[in-house]
């Protein structure tokens, strides 16, 4: 195989990071400081960043998640993906953000979309 000249490739390598709940908290750590994230300093940065940025990530989510109603409302032949309530939304995102200050608890799309923002990479 040949590359474009400048370009470099780095091999993939896995590793192993602890299996409490975080790990990909603690892959991202690895990834970026070759340490993991014990004491939770990635959560806590994700769930400041929901808090401070409320608005924007739940709009972000909901687009989202009205896309994807339509696209599996296409695959049940359904007309019109279901509709979901105000209280269905709001009870559905104070659950995300409760489960990214939840130490243990798993992460979401959504989650890794913030902790992207929260690391600075696209």
């Amino acid at each position: 195989t040949t590359y474009p000249r400048g370009c470099s490739l780095t091999a993939l390598l896995p590793f192993t990071v602890l299996g409490d709940g975080n790990c990909c908290l603690h892959s991202v750590s690895m990834a970026l400081w070759g340490i993991q994230d014990r004491v939770g300093t990635l959560r806590q940065a994700l769930q400041m960043m929901l808090q401070r940025q409320d608005d924007l990530f739940r709009d972000c989510w909901q687009r989202q998640e009205r896309e994807w109603d339509k696209e599996d409302a296409k695959a049940m032949g359904l007309k019109e993906p279901i509709e979901r309530s105000k209280s269905e939304w709001d009870k559905e995102w104070e659950d995300l953000k409760h489960r990214a200050s939840k130490d243990g608890a798993f992460l979401t799309q959504l989650h890794l979309f913030v902790l992207a923002h929260v690391i600075c990479r696209p």
